[in-house]
């Protein structure tokens, strides 16, 4: 997760490849979509809006009592995630 140069936006970068070693290289030769992952982060700013990018599609999101903001997403090797507040 970073923190964006406004100081109010923060971006989670979300990761997924199963790489094989051939030789001295390790290859990603089949790029799987994983579904519904659920993700928590708790920040010290209330979130106002939550957005996937590059697309800017805006997705539900809830925060609880405590602090936590939860999405669920789903990603085909990467994909980010803004939290506006």
């Amino acid at each position: 997760m970073t923190r964006q140069p406004n100081g109010t936006d923060y971006v989670l970068h979300l990761l997924y490849a199963v790489p094989i070693l051939r030789g001295d290289t390790q290859v990603i030769e089949d790029v799987l979509t994983l579904k519904d992952i659920s993700v928590q982060i708790k920040l010290d700013e209330k979130v106002k809006q939550v957005m996937l990018l590059p697309e800017m599609t805006m997705i539900p999101h809830m925060t609880d009592e405590e602090g936590y903001t939860s999405v669920s997403v789903s990603l085909t090797g990467h994909q980010m995630v803004l939290f506006q507040t």
